[in-house]
């Protein structure tokens, strides 16, 4: 296995313990911004506190995320930069072959060959 899924595995792990800890630590101290105050242009606006549903959807966003990312990011790294990176090596592999070289040789010597049978017949006293 190489070392980006191991990588991207590690740091998908550690989102899960950040969150784990996360939820844990509002549970054991409550919630941070438990009343949050908001002013807009003078006027008081105050935040109803949150509770530990809100903290859980928050944190399962974060790991879906997270994993989205993880997997969407090699995709289009692949259709972004795989796909004309090999379209490229095919076409230059197929114009630069070897094989075209001995077959344009072939052709050109043939291709003489009928020239000079073809061409004006010589004056024979």
């Amino acid at each position: 296995m190489s070392d980006a899924p191991k990588l991207l595995l590690a740091a998908l792990a550690l989102v899960v313990l950040l969150t784990a800890l996360a939820a844990a630590a509002w549970l054991v101290w409550g919630p941070p911004w438990s009343e949050m105050q908001i002013w807009i242009d003078g006027h008081r606006m105050e935040m109803p506190p949150m509770h530990v549903g809100h903290w859980l959807v928050a944190a399962a966003v974060l790991v879906v995320l997270f994993a989205l990312a993880a997997v969407l990011l090699p995709v289009v790294l692949l259709l972004a930069v795989g796909l004309p990176m090999l379209a490229a090596g095919i076409v230059l592999a197929v114009v630069l072959s070897p094989l075209w070289i001995v077959v344009l040789l072939v052709w050109w010597l043939l291709r003489r060959d009928r020239r000079s049978a073809a061409g004006p017949p010589s004056a024979v006293p």
